[in-house]
């Protein structure tokens, strides 16, 4: 598929390993390996620090039977919590930045992918969209009507209400950064929301973490 849809650029936006628990294959080959009929190997493998989380850029060499090779750029952002937000907002306008560039350098699709494919691959999907319609295509965003459009193609698509929250920070970002909001401006109300953002992300982890205390201390009395 990587190949047939000139995906140049892989985003991964979970670990292999999150709590315990499985999420996705290991599929960075630790010498040249055939999948099908296509050798796969490793050409590069750096480590990036973006702000707190990092970045994993491999860049991967497909080998096709017809004697072509691919280049590939894989790209694990583990900055990311399943059913959560990016742990460092400032952070993952970064990585946007990174694989636009890389998308348009190499003219190339990119694949973004989670676990399940909906929550962390949902809410970046739906960045983008919201970032067509305000940048590409000079339109009023509305969040619902891309939240909608984006469910009619992947079920359950966002998971969460930050998930939807952190739509809507994004996108302030992208805002700020191309001059269509300013955040000297207070009418705007950009300090008020990045704000009252940060203060319900703080509490809703809080909440969780004692959840999952209180989930542990009842398994260990059982």
């Amino acid at each position: 598929m990587v190949v047939e849809q000139n995906c140049g650029v892989i985003v991964q936006l979970c670990q292999n390993q999150e709590e315990g628990r499985e999420k996705c294959a290991d599929y960075i080959p630790a010498e040249p390996t055939l999948y099908g009929n296509v050798t796969v190997s490793v050409k590069e493998a750096t480590h990036v620090t973006v702000a707190n989380p990092s970045v994993h850029r491999t860049v991967l060499e497909a080998s096709l039977p017809n004697g072509q090779s691919v280049e590939v750029v894989h790209l694990l952002y583990d900055g990311w919590p399943d059913r959560d937000v990016p742990l460092s907002p400032a952070a993952f306008p970064q990585l946007r930045g990174t694989v636009q560039k890389l998308a348009m350098t190499r003219k190339c699709s990119v694949l973004i992918h989670c676990s399940a494919g909906i929550g962390r691959t949902g809410t970046y999907a739906a960045i983008e969209m919201a970032y067509r319609d305000l940048i590409a295509n000079d339109r009023e965003v509305q969040m619902s009507t891309i939240f909608q459009r984006l469910r009619d193609q992947r079920a359950h698509a966002i998971q969460t209400d930050l998930q939807y929250l952190f739509l809507h920070r994004a996108l302030i970002d992208i805002a700020l950064e191309k001059g269509r909001l300013n955040r000297v401006d207070k009418a705007n109300g950009v300090d008020a929301f990045i704000k009252e953002y940060e203060e319900l992300i703080k509490r809703k982890r809080d909440e969780r973490k004692e959840l999952e205390r209180k989930y542990k201390r009842k398994r260990g009395n059982q």
